[in-house]
Protein backbone atom coordinates (compact mmCIF):
# COMPACT_ATOMS: atom_id res chain seq x y z
CA UNK A 1 0.00 0.00 0.00
CA UNK A 2 1.45 3.48 -0.89
CA UNK A 3 0.75 5.60 1.89
CA UNK A 4 1.28 9.72 2.46
CA UNK A 5 2.16 11.13 5.73
CA UNK A 6 1.02 14.89 6.53
CA UNK A 7 2.74 16.14 9.57
CA UNK A 8 4.95 19.10 11.36
CA UNK A 9 7.91 18.04 10.36
CA UNK A 10 10.34 15.05 8.52
CA UNK A 11 11.04 13.19 11.59
CA UNK A 12 7.56 12.84 12.47
CA UNK A 13 6.80 11.83 9.19
CA UNK A 14 9.80 8.89 9.13
CA UNK A 15 8.44 7.85 12.55
CA UNK A 16 4.76 7.32 11.18
CA UNK A 17 6.44 5.35 8.94
CA UNK A 18 7.53 2.82 10.64
CA UNK A 19 4.49 2.82 13.08
CA UNK A 20 2.35 2.28 10.27
CA UNK A 21 4.71 -0.81 9.61
CA UNK A 22 4.07 -2.07 12.79
CA UNK A 23 0.21 -1.80 12.53
CA UNK A 24 -0.17 -2.86 9.40
CA UNK A 25 2.48 -5.90 9.96
CA UNK A 26 4.07 -5.13 6.83
CA UNK A 27 5.97 -2.22 4.99
CA UNK A 28 4.06 0.79 2.98
CA UNK A 29 5.32 2.05 -0.36
CA UNK A 30 6.44 5.66 -0.20
CA UNK A 31 4.05 7.97 -2.53
CA UNK A 32 5.05 10.20 -5.38
CA UNK A 33 4.49 13.56 -4.44
CA UNK A 34 6.66 14.10 -1.41
CA UNK A 35 5.06 16.08 1.44
CA UNK A 36 6.68 18.49 3.50
CA UNK A 37 6.44 18.70 7.44
CA UNK A 38 4.55 21.90 8.32
CA UNK A 39 4.64 23.26 11.89
CA UNK A 40 2.10 25.13 13.50
CA UNK A 41 0.05 27.17 12.34
CA UNK A 42 0.58 26.37 9.02
CA UNK A 43 -0.18 22.52 9.71
CA UNK A 44 -4.00 24.03 9.06
CA UNK A 45 -3.88 26.63 6.42
CA UNK A 46 -1.83 24.03 4.11
CA UNK A 47 -4.12 20.99 4.62
CA UNK A 48 -6.38 21.97 2.05
CA UNK A 49 -4.03 22.37 -0.79
CA UNK A 50 -2.14 19.05 0.10
CA UNK A 51 -5.10 17.18 0.47
CA UNK A 52 -5.96 18.39 -3.22
CA UNK A 53 -2.20 17.17 -4.34
CA UNK A 54 -2.13 13.99 -3.07
CA UNK A 55 -6.46 13.54 -4.53
CA UNK A 56 -5.02 14.98 -7.68
CA UNK A 57 -1.02 14.80 -8.41
CA UNK A 58 -0.28 11.63 -6.23
CA UNK A 59 -0.23 8.11 -6.31
CA UNK A 60 -1.57 7.79 -2.64
CA UNK A 61 -3.71 4.97 -1.47
CA UNK A 62 -3.88 6.07 2.04
CA UNK A 63 -3.05 9.48 4.17
CA UNK A 64 -1.79 9.28 7.36
CA UNK A 65 -2.47 13.06 9.02
CA UNK A 66 -1.11 13.79 12.66
CA UNK A 67 -0.02 16.69 14.85
CA UNK A 68 0.89 17.29 18.15
CA UNK A 69 -2.38 18.38 20.80
CA UNK A 70 0.32 20.88 23.16
CA UNK A 71 -2.01 22.70 24.71
CA UNK A 72 -5.07 22.27 23.31
CA UNK A 73 -6.42 18.88 24.42
CA UNK A 74 -7.43 15.61 23.97
CA UNK A 75 -10.04 14.43 21.53
CA UNK A 76 -12.93 12.50 23.16
CA UNK A 77 -13.43 9.47 21.31
CA UNK A 78 -15.82 8.10 23.14
CA UNK A 79 -18.77 10.53 22.25
CA UNK A 80 -19.16 13.72 20.28
CA UNK A 81 -15.95 15.45 20.80
CA UNK A 82 -17.03 19.01 22.65
CA UNK A 83 -13.29 20.03 23.15
CA UNK A 84 -13.72 23.36 20.30
CA UNK A 85 -9.64 23.23 20.48
CA UNK A 86 -9.49 19.89 19.41
CA UNK A 87 -6.99 19.55 16.25
CA UNK A 88 -8.01 15.94 15.59
CA UNK A 89 -11.54 17.31 14.55
CA UNK A 90 -9.95 20.88 13.03
CA UNK A 91 -8.17 18.58 10.69
CA UNK A 92 -11.39 16.10 10.15
CA UNK A 93 -13.85 18.90 9.58
CA UNK A 94 -11.07 20.51 6.82
CA UNK A 95 -10.78 17.43 4.77
CA UNK A 96 -14.61 16.52 5.38
CA UNK A 97 -15.44 20.14 3.59
CA UNK A 98 -13.03 19.37 1.08
CA UNK A 99 -14.03 15.78 -0.24
CA UNK A 100 -17.35 16.60 -1.62
CA UNK A 101 -15.30 19.68 -3.99
CA UNK A 102 -13.12 17.41 -5.29
CA UNK A 103 -13.68 16.28 -8.93
CA UNK A 104 -13.44 12.39 -9.78
CA UNK A 105 -9.96 10.72 -11.35
CA UNK A 106 -10.23 8.44 -13.40
CA UNK A 107 -8.35 4.88 -12.09
CA UNK A 108 -8.41 6.07 -8.64
CA UNK A 109 -10.59 6.46 -5.42
CA UNK A 110 -10.29 8.82 -2.44
CA UNK A 111 -7.51 8.44 -0.09
CA UNK A 112 -8.31 6.17 3.08
CA UNK A 113 -7.64 8.45 6.02
CA UNK A 114 -6.19 8.02 9.36
CA UNK A 115 -6.03 11.03 12.28
CA UNK A 116 -3.43 11.20 14.87
CA UNK A 117 -3.14 13.55 18.00
CA UNK A 118 -0.03 13.38 20.14
CA UNK A 119 -0.73 14.34 23.19
CA UNK A 120 0.89 16.81 24.09
CA UNK A 121 3.82 15.95 21.91
CA UNK A 122 4.86 13.29 19.83
CA UNK A 123 7.95 13.04 22.24
CA UNK A 124 5.52 11.24 24.42
CA UNK A 125 4.91 8.83 22.28
CA UNK A 126 8.80 8.30 21.72
CA UNK A 127 9.47 7.53 25.29
CA UNK A 128 6.88 4.95 25.88
CA UNK A 129 8.48 1.99 27.10
CA UNK A 130 11.25 4.12 28.88
CA UNK A 131 11.24 4.66 32.68
CA UNK A 132 9.61 7.97 32.28
CA UNK A 133 6.49 6.93 30.83
CA UNK A 134 4.53 6.34 33.44
CA UNK A 135 4.82 10.00 34.01
CA UNK A 136 2.58 10.42 30.33
CA UNK A 137 -0.34 9.45 28.81
CA UNK A 138 -3.53 10.99 27.78
CA UNK A 139 -5.27 10.01 31.10
CA UNK A 140 -2.10 11.46 33.12
CA UNK A 141 -2.42 15.04 31.08
CA UNK A 142 -6.13 15.57 31.54
CA UNK A 143 -5.24 14.86 35.67
CA UNK A 144 -2.00 17.46 35.44
CA UNK A 145 -3.76 20.17 33.33
CA UNK A 146 -6.73 19.66 35.77
CA UNK A 147 -4.19 20.15 38.70
CA UNK A 148 -1.72 22.83 36.96
CA UNK A 149 0.59 19.99 36.77
CA UNK A 150 3.26 19.92 34.02
CA UNK A 151 5.77 17.11 34.72
CA UNK A 152 7.23 17.39 31.64
CA UNK A 153 7.85 20.78 29.68
CA UNK A 154 7.90 20.45 25.71
CA UNK A 155 11.80 21.53 26.45
CA UNK A 156 11.68 18.59 28.52
CA UNK A 157 10.67 16.34 26.39
CA UNK A 158 12.69 17.43 23.49
CA UNK A 159 15.63 16.95 25.80
CA UNK A 160 14.79 13.46 26.84
CA UNK A 161 14.15 11.79 22.97
CA UNK A 162 17.09 14.08 21.20
CA UNK A 163 19.22 14.27 23.90
CA UNK A 164 19.23 18.39 23.33
CA UNK A 165 15.97 21.01 23.11
CA UNK A 166 17.12 22.16 19.98
CA UNK A 167 17.72 18.73 17.36
CA UNK A 168 18.83 19.21 14.14
CA UNK A 169 16.42 17.77 11.66
CA UNK A 170 19.32 15.14 10.93
CA UNK A 171 19.55 14.17 15.17
CA UNK A 172 15.47 14.63 15.66
CA UNK A 173 15.02 11.66 12.87
CA UNK A 174 17.30 9.54 13.36
CA UNK A 175 16.17 9.41 16.92
CA UNK A 176 12.39 9.46 16.28
CA UNK A 177 13.19 6.73 14.03
CA UNK A 178 14.86 4.91 16.44
CA UNK A 179 12.57 5.55 19.20
CA UNK A 180 9.65 3.71 16.80
CA UNK A 181 11.38 1.01 15.79
CA UNK A 182 12.14 0.34 19.13
CA UNK A 183 8.35 0.56 20.45
CA UNK A 184 7.56 -2.08 17.24
CA UNK A 185 10.14 -4.08 17.66
CA UNK A 186 9.77 -4.31 21.16
CA UNK A 187 6.10 -5.21 21.23
CA UNK A 188 4.89 -2.01 22.72
CA UNK A 189 2.31 -0.64 20.14
CA UNK A 190 -0.05 -2.08 22.80
CA UNK A 191 1.23 0.00 25.51
CA UNK A 192 1.33 3.21 23.43
CA UNK A 193 -2.19 2.27 22.34
CA UNK A 194 -3.52 1.78 25.84
CA UNK A 195 -1.80 4.97 27.38
CA UNK A 196 -2.95 7.13 24.40
CA UNK A 197 -6.30 5.75 23.56
CA UNK A 198 -7.71 9.25 21.75
CA UNK A 199 -4.22 10.03 19.55
CA UNK A 200 -2.42 7.03 19.00
CA UNK A 201 -5.20 3.90 19.72
CA UNK A 202 -8.09 5.74 17.33
CA UNK A 203 -5.46 6.36 14.40
CA UNK A 204 -4.45 2.48 15.00
CA UNK A 205 -7.91 1.57 14.43
CA UNK A 206 -8.65 3.37 11.52
CA UNK A 207 -5.48 2.17 10.09
CA UNK A 208 -6.24 -1.75 10.56
CA UNK A 209 -9.52 -0.73 8.99
CA UNK A 210 -7.64 -0.04 5.52
CA UNK A 211 -7.49 -3.80 5.15
CA UNK A 212 -10.83 -4.82 5.91
CA UNK A 213 -13.25 -5.39 2.50
CA UNK A 214 -16.55 -3.68 2.49
CA UNK A 215 -18.75 -6.07 3.79
CA UNK A 216 -20.41 -8.11 0.06
CA UNK A 217 -24.12 -7.15 -0.37
CA UNK A 218 -26.74 -9.80 -0.59
CA UNK A 219 -28.03 -10.51 -3.86
CA UNK A 220 -31.91 -10.46 -3.79
CA UNK A 221 -32.30 -13.97 -4.95
CA UNK A 222 -30.23 -14.78 -1.90
CA UNK A 223 -32.32 -12.72 0.42
CA UNK A 224 -35.36 -14.53 -0.93
CA UNK A 225 -33.76 -17.80 -0.49
CA UNK A 226 -32.82 -16.92 3.12
CA UNK A 227 -36.43 -15.66 3.65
Amino acid sequence: MKIGYYCESPADQAAMAVFVEGILGAPAEPINVPLAGQSMPAFFSELDGAFRGIHYLSDAEALVIMCDSDDSGVHDHFRDCENAKCRRCRSQSIVDRIIPRLRPVVGKTLPKLAYGLAVEAVECWYLTGTTHDSALGEARWMLDAREGRRPYPRDKLKELVYGTSRPSIKLETDRAVAAARRIVDGGLLGRLEAQFPSGFGLMATEIRAWGTPPAAAVPPAAQAAVL
